[in-house]
């Protein structure tokens, strides 16, 4: 996989390994499995809203062609996103997030990423401007943020697997301008804004209030956790103490301190 190479050699270029930029192992199917319930519940609580305002209704399950297995199909939809969300996730965050706070800090680093991963949804079908800016927002922000307080990758790619498999092969909605069908049958209806249109609920008002609450959470939770690496302009910046020295001041350095040696 480019994205998964792209990773190692990134890393390996810093002297360190794969777990270094969140891939260890360890506690990996833990934070895995709560992603997944996050992600799922975060788009389900979407689709919740829509139905509430008539937006949203189940027609029973998708029809199926004859001899074709929905417990296979839905097998395959449940790899498939899996590999979707680390694909996404190791060149998005762990990557490109990565990277970009090492050069230019946190804040930075998140608003950049998540503009990246937004913008990357572009030629999907039904995609706006809006659609890109809205999944930038409810999506690259949280993904960066939920990265960037644990350090690792594994919850990440949880979230984003939960909230397309509940999104397409469960709710039966677009994902991200896709037709991922495979068990109910769900009818949207209603202006693009509420909607999102042919893209899907996630360029629809619901989903930026719904994945743009859940994003600020995540920020709250990663400051809190004390995981804001500042810019290079702050890290070059002189203690509070120490004046700044102006252009052409030489620096003056304290003679040594002469000891008595012990016994003197």
């Amino acid at each position: 996989m480019v994205a998964l190479a792209a990773l190692w050699f990134s890393v390996r270029l810093e002297g360190r390994g794969l777990a270094d930029a969140g891939l260890s192992l360890r506690g990996a199917p833990q934070s895995l499995a709560l992603g997944f319930v996050a992600g799922g519940a975060i788009i389900s609580a979407v689709v919740g809203v829509l139905g509430a305002v008539g937006a949203y209704r189940i027609d029973g399950l998708v029809p199926l062609a004859t001899g074709t297995s929905r417990v296979g199909l839905f097998a395959l939809a449940f790899g498939a996103l899996l590999l979707v969300g680390f694909r996404e996730e190791v060149r998005d965050r762990g990557v490109l997030f990565r990277l970009l706070e090492q050069s230019l800090g946190t804040w930075a680093a998140l608003g950049l990423s998540a503009l990246a991963f937004g913008f990357s949804h572009w030629k999907n079908a039904g995609a706006t401007p809006w659609s890109s800016l809205a999944i930038a927002l409810e999506g690259g922000v949280l993904l960066a943020a939920l990265y960037a307080a644990t350090r690792s990758l594994w919850l990440p790619i949880g979230v984003h697997w939960g909230w397309n498999l509940f999104e397409g092969p469960i709710w039966g909605a677009a994902v991200s301008g896709h037709s991922v069908e495979v068990l109910l049958k769900g009818t949207v209806s209603g202006p693009s804004w509420l909607t999102g249109g042919i893209f899907g609920p996630e360029a629809g008002i619901p989903a930026l209030v719904v994945g743009g609450t859940a994003g600020i959470l995540a920020v709250v939770w990663m400051v809190r956790r004390g995981e804001v690496q500042p810019g290079p302009w702050v890290r070059l910046r002189p203690p509070a103490d120490e004046p700044a020295l102006q252009p052409g001041t030489p620096s003056v350095v304290p003679p040594p301190t002469t000891r008595e040696p012990p016994g003197a």
